[in-house]
């Protein structure tokens, strides 16, 4: 007779091989515990997210009911150095067998901490067309039409840059920015004063999309700006931070025709950088819903391994890495000139310039009252009596009208 609980072969279910399996259930069970504690710290503690409106594909990730995807990804310095100065093609093998990419599947929040230091490196959030309201896509709209305008009143900027000289395409600039010689233009004074007052609502609107994809980093950011007392985008010289809550960057750069650049790191006083990409009808900005003939032109954080398809992906895709400390580049590419007609690959980045901070430092400096007391004590006769003055100009950091 058998006894219950036995099999065939007289061992019991309940054995060593079924508690060994339900101690190693129980093992994940803790992990994948662990994990998912360890995701909603980096949630909360780098404040990624809240997200895109509800959609109508209430299951992708980075949408109401859904959690940003998280990963852990150790630093590849050696990789960084072999690739470092160089333009890396799209259809470079390496990049299929070896780096994460971030594609056209869903719409979605991600991110990735160093292993190590567990700090963010790189947050990128997808945005499709197909999951957008009708208010959130005319807002990505009406960037994208000021920056073609931009550059349609500019036209071709000469760009002190090496990354981008040594790879193709263009990249324009707005705001305060050394380096850059403007383009002629065709248009009148009123009609470039137009555009240009409009900059300010531009750079707040950009603001509003970085505060809610990391609150934190947006606010890193803007506490850099106001330790760097530069310009602000879209604000007159003389403006200052302190009093402009909606403001991160004193420049912002934007790219078309097929720009590709080198792997390089950016000479920014700003620890991260924020851009946003899309693809567009050339010369009216207008965002084509359809990929239209052009491939590659992808975005690439080398240590990490990570690729954005910008082309590829039906709708407008953000992104904040680590500018001056992870080399990065976007691709070579390819556009078709039987299909492509008047599409393009626009893109735009945000930052302070370590130049201008080194310049706007100079100057508040060179025509501060303060500083001029300080190298003429020589002449007492011209020197004023700091306190019988009454022009409150008084501070090292005041600038002339």
């Amino acid at each position: 007779m058998k006894r219950r609980g036995t099999r065939k072969d007289g061992k019991n279910r309940r054995g060593s091989g079924s508690k060994k399996r339900r101690r190693k259930e129980k093992k994940k069970e803790k992990r994948q515990l662990r994990r998912r504690v360890l995701e909603d710290q980096i949630i909360m503690g780098w404040s990624i997210g809240p997200h895109s409106p509800a959609s109508t594909t209430s299951a992708s990730a980075g949408y109401p009911g859904s959690k940003p995807i998280i990963r852990l990804d150790k630093r590849d310095t050696g990789l960084e150095d072999a690739l470092y100065g160089y333009v890396i093609d799209h259809d470079d093998p390496r990049l299929e067998q070896s780096f994460k990419t971030i594609d056209d599947r869903t719409s979605c929040t991600y991110s990735a901490l160093d292993r190590d230091t567990k700090k963010v490196v790189f947050v990128a959030k997808v945005n499709l067309y197909q999951d957008m309201t009708t208010t959130e896509k005319n807002r990505f709209q009406r960037l994208f039409t000021y920056f073609a305008k931009d550059q349609a009143i500019k036209g071709h900027q000469t760009l002190n840059n090496g990354a981008g000289k040594d790879g193709g395409g263009h990249m324009n600039a707005v705001g305060w920015r050394p380096g850059y010689e403007t383009g002629l233009s065709r248009f009148t004074a009123d009609d470039i004063q137009k555009h240009e007052d409009q900059l300010e609502e531009i750079h707040a609107s950009i603001s509003s999309s970085f505060h809610t994809l990391s609150s934190l980093i947006f606010a890193q950011q803007r506490a850099e700006l106001l330790a760097a007392n530069t310009p602000i985008a879209g604000h007159a010289y003389e403006e200052t931070g302190l009093d402009i809550e909606d403001c991160f960057c004193s420049n912002i750069a934007y790219m078309y025709d097929g720009f590709h650049n080198t792997v390089h790191c950016d000479n920014d006083a700003s620890s991260y950088t924020y851009g946003m990409f899309a693809q567009t009808e050339k010369g009216t900005g207008r965002l084509l819903e359809v990929p239209n003939g052009i491939t590659g032109f992808s975005f690439l954080v080398i240590p990490y391994r990570l690729r954005v398809l910008l082309t590829e992906i039906p709708g407008v895709i953000e992104l904040i890495w680590r500018g001056p400390t992870d080399g990065h580049c976007t691709t070579t590419g390819t556009r078709n000139p039987y299909r492509t007609g008047l599409s393009d690959r626009m893109g735009l980045t945000c930052q302070i310039a370590k130049s201008l901070v080194a310049r706007a430092k100079m100057y508040r400096k060179q025509f501060s009252p303060f500083h001029a007391r300080a190298n003429l004590t020589n002449r007492p006769d011209i020197l004023e009596d700091p306190d019988t003055s009454d022009d409150g100009d008084d501070d090292s950091d005041y600038v002339p009208e």
